[in-house]
């Protein structure tokens, strides 16, 4: 039977600090190269998972979710570890997730994205532990603490990862390596824990060495001169064929066989099929629709009363014929829910935008105080917010007063439930422009030459 080979620690365009992978190039190349799975590791953040799950599936390839975070440990008071976690199910993937929200929260105590050993092992049903690479619970951390500390913090998580936790090994070509390598073998063999091969993967081959370090110095506005490029990463983090990996640890053969056995271990499956949209709890238990169309008909009636407008029979039809498309496609309690918040913001004297965007074209959102712009006097169609011909989900863009908008948040956390609210996070591309310049300043080329290139790229690309 054949033995399943992915590389287990890989960072994509996702990572903020350094890697430059795009997931849609990841996935066609392991498609062409007959890869059977594909695992995504990410520095504190599974921003890509839906995506990268969803084209992994596409092209048939099995998709492995992980995630690299930061731990306190007992020993290293300056520089955290760094461990690698994968999901070998939905009960991993939610722990996962609570292990990254408390890495980003206020409540670590710490002054970058981090978690406890208390934490770890508190969520670590459904999850398999890699111990990290260079900058790991094993890493060159060996050289400069007391091993006997490091391997008693070991000891411990092994005690709730139990067949989960592999101790990390690379060969990456990067200062010391074999030297605390060595005593990773040699801790794994003491512990009785299996050693996995990993690349630390950041490109997808030697060439775009460059381009990562480059990236590496716009994120930290530094210069590449003042990169040290001995040390932190080297031009061997590519994305390797089996081949290759299997050379390089010809010697330690089980730790190539090992990834076959994470591979099998992790079988997450998202449903991608259905939105789960909020309920909302009507006053005295009232039918949600009569509740819905209630309110949407007395607000309309207050607006036309206040506006002047005679023009009603225009104005009902189209709010008639918004609800009966609301309700058809199931985004009644989301209208319910948006009025609200909205409502609560507005009678606790928190400013709240006129709605942007396609809402705008909603009379039902206009009637229900959500927006404050009447779509049929300035002509806004409704179908460009909802369809049933092209089924999309509602959204709203809401401004609310910089300083009181926590105030709104913690209202909804106290209507639903902590648990039931999250926020986003956007990520931007660079414009070409952007790009021409940061990257002439992290080479130190004068402004005046960097400046006349830019100027020369047009504001949008050619064919948009």
């Amino acid at each position: 039977m054949k033995k399943e080979f992915t590389h287990l620690h890989l960072h994509s365009s996702y990572s903020l600090d350094s890697g430059i992978i795009i997931i849609d190039k990841l996935v066609d190349y392991a498609k062409q190269n007959k890869f059977t799975s594909l695992a995504i590791t990410d520095y504190a953040n599974i921003s890509n998972a839906v995506k990268f799950y969803q084209k992994c599936i596409e092209k048939k390839i099995k998709p492995i979710i992980g995630c690299e975070l930061s731990i306190k440990t007992n020993y290293n008071n300056q520089n955290n570890s760094n461990i690698v976690l994968f999901c070998m199910n939905m009960e991993g993937y939610n722990n996962l997730i609570k292990l990254i929200t408390y890495a980003h929260s206020s409540k670590n105590n710490y002054h970058q994205p981090c978690i406890s050993i208390k934490k770890l092992c508190e969520f670590n049903q459904g999850l398999i532990l890699l111990t990290g690479g260079r900058n790991g619970l094993l890493g060159n951390n060996l050289l400069g603490e007391k091993i006997n500390i490091i391997k008693k913090d070991l000891e411990s998580i092994s005690k709730f990862f139990t067949d989960r936790l592999y101790c990390e090994i690379e060969r990456t070509s990067r200062l010391n390596e074999e030297i605390y390598n060595n005593y990773i073998i040699n801790i794994a063999e003491d512990l009785n824990l299996p050693l996995v091969a990993t690349n630390d993967v950041l490109f997808m081959n030697p060439d775009n060495f460059e381009i990562n370090e480059t990236k590496v110095c716009i994120t930290r506005k530094i210069k590449l001169d003042e990169r040290n490029k001995q040390t932190e990463y080297s031009d061997q983090q590519y994305f390797k064929s089996k081949e290759d990996m299997e050379k390089l640890f010809i010697d330690i053969p089980d730790a190539i066989e090992n990834i076959n056995y994470i591979i099998k271990k992790c079988n997450l499956h998202f449903d991608t099929s259905n939105h789960h949209l909020p309920l909302f709890i009507t006053p005295d238990k009232i039918d949600n629709k009569k509740y819905f169309s209630d309110l949407a008909h007395k607000g309309l009636e207050v607006i036309l009363r206040n506006e002047g407008i005679t023009e009603k029979e225009t104005y009902n039809k189209r709010l008639m014929s918004e609800i009966d498309v609301i309700n058809e496609m199931k985004f009644t309690d989301y209208f319910l829910v948006v009025h609200e918040f909205i409502s609560w913001a507005k009678n606790h004297s928190i400013p709240v935008g006129p709605g942007r965007g396609s809402g705008a074209g909603s009379l039902v959102a206009y009637s229900l105080g959500i927006t404050t712009i009447d779509p049929i006097k300035h002509n806004l169609l409704f179908e460009r917010f909802l369809n049933i011909e092209r089924v999309s989900l509602p959204d709203f863009d809401i401004d609310f007063c910089m300083i009181n908008r926590q105030k709104v948040i913690d209202h909804i956390i106290d209507v639903y439930g902590e648990n039931k609210v999250s926020q986003i996070i956007t990520y931007d591309s660079l414009s070409a422009k952007a790009v021409i310049r940061d990257v002439g300043r992290v080479q130190d080329l004068p402004y005046s030459f960097v400046d006349k290139i830019a100027k020369q790229i047009p504001d949008l690309p050619v064919g948009i």
